[in-house]
């Protein structure tokens, strides 16, 4: 059963409204991207699509939009978040690229998701990770060993095509003056 996630796609704003909207969402390939070359969505928190907007773009002097759509969470969706079998798989290959690394190395996680996307075993069209940020925070379970469960998790939707996007949501919600 699929379920709708409502993700947050953060960008220049450039003045071009309607070449967003019919166009959008864009693709991040920049070099340090963290899961690799994709389209990124904040998973569910526009909060975090403003923060990624003001670091990002208005500490260099520019603007930023926010543009919403739904995105679903099906069987082609590898989930590093909600999905321990996905979890396990990563981290068996992430050993495996560990084997060939020289002494002390250790593969980050786009080397580890780009040997799976390169593999024609890998049939997913996204990839959903989250890392831990200043505003997640540890809640203790009360147990004697000192065990917590994080939350408020910063979490990333990166779609490797648009099949995963339910295209006609995709729309500008900041700034307001594009919001139609």
């Amino acid at each position: 059963m699929s379920r709708v996630i409502i993700g947050y796609h953060t960008l220049e704003d450039r003045d071009n409204a309607d070449e967003v909207e019919a166009n959008g969402p864009f693709m991040c390939t920049r070099e340090n991207a963290w899961l690799g070359d994709g389209y990124y969505f904040w998973d569910s928190d526009p909060d975090l699509a403003h923060e990624w907007g003001r670091v990002g773009y208005q500490l260099r002097r520019k603007q930023y939009m926010i543009c919403q759509g739904e995105i679903l969470n099906d069987d082609f969706l590898f989930d590093l978040v909600g999905w321990i079998p996905h979890q396990k798989t990563f981290l068996a290959m992430m050993d495996l690229l560990q084997d060939h690394l020289p002494a002390g190395a250790e593969p980050k996680m786009v080397d580890v998701l780009d040997f799976l996307r390169s593999n024609d075993a890998f049939p997913y069209n996204a990839i959903r990770a989250a890392d831990i940020h200043s505003q997640s925070r540890e809640v203790k379970f009360g147990g004697k060993r000192g065990e917590y469960a994080i939350l408020n998790q910063r979490t990333q939707i990166c779609l490797l095509n648009k099949k995963n996007l339910i295209l006609p949501s995709f729309r500008i919600i900041f700034p307001t003056k594009y919001v139609k």
